[in-house]
């Protein structure tokens, strides 16, 4: 797979907003700095990046001076329109991520191409590749600047998940079911805040996992994060 690539976007609404906003949630200046590279994703250093992900990253809002009074970000509201704008051309969305980088403000969505029916290992998955970056990228640029969900300078950066794919939403516990996973807790549960093993499920929004011959039952809302154990 080729390395990342990058671009360079004019800022939208949501870059002239920043200049006139503010901080970021959690303090500190809003701003992107030119040349960062891509973060790393779950479980994957930056050589892993560039031999197993393709990657676009563009700018979408210039560097603001920090002022006060930035409003919170609905995050579910920006997974919903991550997710609409992703399906209108043929994606769907894996897990997206707000975080908080040394240049600024990061939105790192994962995204992968639809898939019905449970994962099968025997069958090698259709992979993103640097056009779907591309493509989603510019979707999302647009959809993005237009709602404008997030009241901040960011920069946005467009992959696909890796062969230690993220596991978020219900649809993935299902379709992964019988595949070797780690996931981390929000809060212990019984002592524990992380397991391993196989998936075994999902359904009214609980997640069922196999440890070492017992069965966990974790409501989504306590899982944290989760991913493959295993490439795929």
């Amino acid at each position: 797979m080729a390395g990342p690539r990058f671009r360079d976007r004019k800022p939208g609404k949501s870059a002239k907003n920043a200049a006139r906003k503010a901080k970021g949630p959690g303090g500190g200046g809003a701003g992107s700095g030119p040349g960062s590279g891509p973060g790393s994703g779950p479980g994957s250093g930056p050589g892993a990046v560039a031999a197993r992900r393709s990657t676009e990253v563009t700018e979408a809002a210039v560097a603001a001076e920090p002022v006060a009074g930035s409003a919170p970000v609905d995050l579910e509201r920006l997974d919903r329109l991550c997710e609409s704008a992703l399906q209108a051309v043929g994606y769907q969305l894996v897990e997206l991520e707000l975080v908080r980088e040394r240049t600024g403000w990061l939105l790192r969505v994962f995204l992968d191409h639809p898939q019905d029916g449970p994962a099968d290992r025997s069958v090698a998955p259709r992979r993103i590749n640097h056009d779907d970056c591309r493509r989603a990228s510019h979707q999302l640029g647009t959809v993005l600047d237009v709602e404008d969900p997030i009241g901040f300078a960011y920069r946005l950066e467009v992959s696909s998940p890796g062969v230690f794919r993220p596991v978020r939403k219900e649809r993935d516990f299902v379709r992964f079911s019988g595949f070797q996973a780690r996931i981390k807790l929000r809060e212990p549960l019984e002592g524990r805040k992380s397991l391993a093993g196989e998936l075994r499920g999902a359904e009214g929004g609980v997640v069922t996992l196999l440890e070492d011959g017992r069965e966990w039952r974790l409501p989504l809302g306590l899982i944290r994060n989760a991913q493959l154990a295993e490439e795929y």
